[in-house]
């Protein structure tokens, strides 16, 4: 297992000038990967898991000053967009004590008129976020951060608000002291910050910076995980052209498919057909066997630039997407939603034999097939195929 790889913000800038002080209050480094994890060209990673770490301190050269942060966006540039909550309600019933503490019920099934930090960060904390990945080349993704200060130790009593165990099941947000902050044990998480909290609070001036990621990509021999041909090979006889713009690539192993994509929303696919009696050519040398399939150019419908990283993830390849019974149901059963306030939208598992069926209809009616984050009341937020004009 190869040892985590600590990225220098200073991989920031061009040139290889080095950004101020000021502009580097964090330290980034892959978390070591699952035993079997590797990452290659073409093939979604599922499980990418990025340490951020507040490195604000004075210890080390008593430039940067301890302050802390909040996240707001983590995200690779060109990858799927951010299903994770970074700033926004909490399940429960939320209420101000006589102190100014806050008391969370969370029994009470609605969620709170206030805005809490799911990324609050003091210094020394980290947070690990996952960050599913689709290696495009050697060349390295792009990591996008974008956070905002929170105010120095100075601060942090009378502006930040820590989590603290109430009574019963209550949480209690009790001011971030020194001795809080310290019991946290570099936790980075939940947080309640007074300048953001009030529904009506005015923004708060963000910044966002860059910086590439290193991945230790694994060998391909004779591209045995990737259908047998190469992200170039493919996308060249797929018809994407390279020269109308740049185009992203990821192989579907489930549906035997390699899929391509622009940020236009352009979208190509080169499928593995099976031929049950592949043809002899007849120019064929003695001893040669044809393969058993054939390479399939397909035209697709509109897309978002990483929707096919969500394709054939389900049971026996199927894909889960929102479907609209009156387009679909000719097609297939489409799930729907239930009822209640906080139901989430139901979603069908297109089978593998009807995913093609399903993606031409859209074609047809000029459907654009987006992703979308799903934040339901309660568990993980996702992220959802869903078809836009629909």
């Amino acid at each position: 297992m190869k040892s985590p790889i600590v990225l220098a913000c200073a991989l920031l800038l061009p040139g290889g000038t080095l950004p101020a002080a000021e502009e580097i209050p964090f330290a980034v480094h892959l978390a070591p990967a699952r035993a079997g994890t590797s990452y290659v060209v073409g093939l979604p990673a599922t499980e990418v898991a990025v340490v951020i770490r507040n490195e604000t301190s004075d210890k080390a050269s008593g430039v940067i000053p301890p302050r802390a942060l909040v996240l707001r966006n983590v995200a690779w540039v060109g990858g799927q967009p951010a299903a994770r909550r970074w700033h926004g309600p909490v399940m429960g019933a939320v209420s101000e004590n006589s102190d100014h503490t806050l008391s969370l019920n969370p029994n009470i099934a609605r969620l709170s008129l206030q805005a809490f930090e799911y990324g609050l960060l003091f210094p020394g904390d980290e947070i690990t976020v996952n960050l599913p990945l689709t290696p495009q080349g050697e060349e390295p993704p792009v990591l996008k951060i974008t956070y905002t200060w929170a105010g120095d130790s100075t601060q942090w009593p009378n502006g930040l608000l820590l989590p603290v165990d109430g009574a019963g099941e209550t949480t209690q947000f009790v001011p971030a002291t020194t001795e809080r902050v310290v019991a946290r044990h570099n936790r980075g998480g939940l947080g309640a910050w007074r300048a953001t909290l009030a529904p009506a609070a005015a923004p708060v001036p963000e910044q966002t910076f860059t910086l590439p990621v290193i991945l230790p990509l694994a060998p391909n021999p004779d591209y045995q995980l990737t259908g047998g041909i190469s992200i170039i090979e493919a996308a060249w006889k797929s018809g994407a052209d390279q020269a109308r713009g740049p185009w992203r690539g990821v192989y579907v192993a489930a549906l035997r498919t390699w899929f391509f994509t622009t940020a236009g929303g352009r979208a190509r696919a080169y499928e593995r057909v099976p031929v049950e009696h592949p043809p002899m050519p007849p120019t064929a040398p003695p001893g040669y066997v044809p393969k058993p399939w054939k390479w399939t150019p397909r035209e697709l419908p509109a897309m978002d630039l990483a929707a096919p990283d969500a394709f054939g993830r389900g049971d026996n390849g199927s894909t889960a997407i929102q479907l609209d019974a009156a387009t679909f149901g000719p097609l297939l059963a489409v799930a729907e939603t239930g009822a209640g306030r906080y139901a989430t939208p139901a979603v069908t598992q297109v089978p593998a034999d009807k995913f093609w069926a399903v993606l031409n209809l859209a074609r047809e009616k000029k459907l654009h097939l987006g992703q979308t984050a799903v934040r339901p009341a309660s568990g993980e937020p996702r992220l959802q195929l869903m078809f836009r004009g629909q």
